[in-house]
């Protein structure tokens, strides 16, 4: 990593504050309905505050936060009914630091005291045995500097409230588990100690799938197991199920919203694998996100973000507050970097991990990096958050995060305006392997020729899933690679997945069918399929005339490659950059530093993303 310089608000909101409420009553404590529960606090100055109650299975709690500290004294009001309740008082007199994540300033995100938000961190979806605690773990992410999370209201390490993952509780539809919503105050106490804000997922896919990591045979709603909805697809039209969904959603906003830990409401994890979208309901999905996000606005006094995931192309963002993609493609740097800005709000990955999710440390490592640092470079509203976290501790990637955050804080390059992409040459010239690793999953190929090397890092637009006759419309034209060698060398195409009916791929080199293999069982993927090419002028064409795809996870060519690459962003007062040495080399290699800042002197710092050494200033 190169860094290149010249030389030379009030939040305000104070609490929170609780107080129990001093009445009991009939009915469905966790109806609204039935208990529509609140306080209406007067404040300093004339203030009026009004604040949703929550039941926490025992008792009727209030929560607030407000904007001018002092006194606050409540009343008790049920179904717009003031009560006999006894008045609640409060003290509000602590200011709590930056506020809330809003949208806006130069990079999307922005805390109310008007200081930038550009969230690092990872994925911590769910406990997994063996792993630390996720409240130790939000400890130490703070402590390495991280301050963004995902965290989902999953049911089988016991935070879903409508759905308990202990068999010995018996709940009826439209009641809580105390346990699930107590777990929710255990990490939300420890993301606020640790300064990290999650996203707080409240539904999930599989709760609504019978094919994609399925949970609808266990879900306590379907009638098979004495719930109302025949199938999956009902959640999003059933009157039943959207009033339960906005109990839950309610809840939430009720006993949670008072902390700023809570970065955003996302209404879904990755909906575009629930039984609907794949039925073709995707239109009813998308109003149903519509009504939650607008029943979220309605209830919320705090203006927390909204958001939902995961594919762009779905009708599910017209009320969010962001974009949050998800990726696994070969190559999370390319996906991430060529993913554009949309002009109308934020976008940032929610998720982003490589497409052998369970591969070496080195490809964990590169995934993180191409996460962050691509991120950055395309100018999103934050980075590419890595998905996986057992491999945080299983791969010690914990430093690899730490040193993002160190370099993003030390070199100030995110209080800079007009920055723009950088490719700049450090005269290494060329004679290494070059690798071509898809950046796009499971959607069409949007680039189909590839003048090597200089479009080596344009893969952002090639699918891993190398289509065949059954999806022509995700690839209208075979891949054409072009490049002049110095002396002939070998193409190896390094397959890692494929579909039930198999696919036939083949290399033509210069018009001559040059390799050829048939893919019918996995073993068939375990030796590259390699051709050789000549010296000069070479295209390579590469083609899949069989059933269906194959998975190309790596296009290796000899011989071709940069001795180093170089991409960065930057304007004419800094420039930071992500300099990569080509693994195929392993002789010195001597580079010439190019201009990269206007003007005088430049005072320049080199990192060693690997050892976290600062390896030259000057």
């Amino acid at each position: 990593m190169v860094l290149a310089t010249v030389a030379g608000g009030a939040a305000g909101w104070f609490g929170p504050a609780e107080a129990t409420l001093d009445a009991r009553f009939p009915g469905n404590p966790w109806d609204s309905e039935q208990n529509d529960v609140r306080v209406r606090f007067a404040g300093p100055g004339g203030a009026v505050e009004e604040r949703l109650a929550f039941y926490d299975g025992e008792r009727w709690r209030v929560r607030l936060v407000a904007k001018a500290p002092g006194r606050y004294l409540g009343e008790v009001w049920r179904n717009g009914q003031k009560t006999e309740a006894k008045p609640i008082a409060l003290t509000l007199d602590r200011p709590l630091p930056k506020g809330f994540v809003r949208r806006g300033g130069p990079w999307g995100l922005r805390y109310d005291d008007g200081s930038l938000y550009w969230p690092v961190g990872f994925n911590l979806g769910w406990q997994s045995p063996g792993l630390p605690d996720l409240a130790e773990t939000l400890a130490e992410m703070g402590r390495n500097g991280l301050d963004w999370s995902r965290i989902w209201a999953c049911h089988w390490d016991g935070k879903n409230p409508w759905w308990p993952n202990d068999k010995s509780v018996k709940l009826g539809i439209g009641e809580f588990w105390p346990k699930a919503l107590d777990r929710w105050d255990q990490l939300l106490a420890a993301a606020e100690k640790a300064g990290v804000r999650f996203q707080m997922v409240l539904f999930h896919h599989g709760q609504w799938s019978t094919r994609t990591n399925p949970n609808w045979s266990e879900n306590p709603w379907s009638r098979a197991n004495g719930g109302f909805l025949e199938r999956p697809n009902e959640f999003f039209s059933d009157p039943r199920a959207r009033k339960l969904a906005k109990a839950w959603l309610r809840y939430a906003v009720a006993r949670y919203g008072h902390s700023p830990s809570v970065l955003a409401w996302e209404l879904f994890n990755e909906v575009e694998w629930v039984d609907a979208v794949a039925d073709g309901q995707k239109e009813e999905v998308g109003r149903w996100m519509d009504e939650m996000a607008d029943y979220l606005r309605s209830i919320d006094p705090y203006r927390h973000l909204v958001t939902t995931s995961s594919h762009l192309d779905l009708p599910i963002y017209r009320k969010a507050d962001y974009y949050q993609p998800h990726g696994y493609p070969p190559s999370v740097a390319a996906m991430v970097l060529s993913a554009a800005k949309p002009g109308d709000k934020p976008l940032f990955f929610g998720e982003v991990g490589p497409g052998d999710l369970g591969g070496s440390r080195e490809t964990q490592v590169e995934a993180v990096r191409g996460g962050i640092w691509s991120a950055l470079f395309a100018q999103h509203a934050g980075a590419g958050q890595y998905w996986t976290w057992d491999h945080v501790y299983r791969d010690s990637l914990m430093p690899e995060f730490r040193r993002a955050a160190e370099i993003l804080r030390g070199s100030g390059i995110l209080a800079q305006t007009g920055l723009s992409l950088l490719k700049p040459d450090f005269g290494a010239g060329t004679g290494g392997d070059l690798s071509l690793r898809p950046g796009a999953g499971w959607e069409p190929t949007r680039q189909f020729v590839f003048d090597l090397p200089r479009q080596a890092g344009d893969t952002g637009r090639l699918s891993s899933f190398f289509q065949g006759r059954a999806h022509p419309e995700m690839r209208r034209e075979p891949i054409r690679l072009r490049f002049v060698a110095e002396r002939p060398g070998e193409i190896r195409i390094r397959t890692i997945g494929l579909s039930n009916s198999g696919g036939d791929l083949s290399v033509t080199v210069n018009g001559s069918v040059a390799a050829r293999r048939s893919y019918r069982r996995r073993s068939d993927l375990a030796e590259p399929l390699t051709a050789v090419f000549p010296a000069g002028r070479v295209e390579v064409v590469l083609d899949n005339d069989g059933p269906d795809w194959v998975q190309i996870g790596s296009i290796v060519l000899t011989g071709i490659g940069e001795r180093a690459s170089a991409v960065g962003i930057g304007n004419d007062r800094i420039a930071l950059i992500r300099l990569q040495r080509n693994d195929s080399l392993s002789e010195p290699l001597e580079l010439r530093l190019p201009r990269l800042v206007r003007g005088g002197e430049a005072n320049v710092e080199c990192f060693d993303l690997d050892s976290g050494e600062r390896l030259a200033r000057r």
